[in-house]
């Protein structure tokens, strides 16, 4: 059977446009230049963790050591570098340390797993790495929270409404936390 090209023509041009507008903008009704509001806010809210990070660095008392980590859930965080050292050590699966019950190793926590390769591949600082990763995911998730709203909002202005009261909505209370002496440090 023999095709006629001739009946096909044009239907590249159809399409094109359209799959190049599905590419920039996945969401419906934002437009390229709308993105720069989410972007800004995004480099805003997580450029405004950094200093309490560097204040942490500063201010740390004698005979002690900073963690890196400024947040009310003690524990969880030196977790995640334990996990991440594991990672950093060739790893891939996590084993329970508090525990002598001989096990086998499973899949838990595999983006700090991940996240320690690369610290071992880099031989950046654990927490550097950590910083880094959250700062980066943070910044996409907050885009991603945009792009959430604009499916339930046509209007520029309700959706901005409910993206910045999603990104920041919690802040005071988180504030309040961060405040009231939750800078931990380890001993020597």
């Amino acid at each position: 059977m023999r095709v006629n090209r001739a009946q096909f023509a044009g239907c590249e041009a159809k399409t094109g446009p359209r799959l190049k507008r599905a590419i920039v903008s996945p969401f419906p009704g934002v437009s390229r230049q709308e993105w720069r509001f989410p972007v800004l806010v995004g480099i805003v809210a997580l450029a405004s963790t950094l200093p309490a990070i560097g204040i942490g660095y500063l201010t740390v008392p004698s005979g002690t050591k900073y963690t890196g980590f400024v947040d009310a859930s003690p524990g969880d965080d030196l977790t995640y570098l334990a996990v991440m050292k594991a990672g950093a050590q060739g790893h891939w699966l996590w084993h329970d340390l508090y525990t002598s019950v001989p096990h086998p190793g499973i899949v838990v926590y595999p983006f700090y797993i991940l996240l320690g390769h690369f610290q071992g591949l880099t031989h950046l600082p654990p927490v550097l790495v950590f910083q880094a990763a959250r700062v980066l995911v943070g910044f996409a998730l907050v885009v991603l929270v945009y792009g959430f709203c604009s499916l339930f909002f046509s209007r520029r202005g309700p959706r901005r409404i409910a993206f910045l009261l999603a990104v920041f909505g919690n802040q005071p209370a988180a504030a309040g936390r961060r405040t009231a002496g939750m800078v931990r440090f380890a001993r020597d």
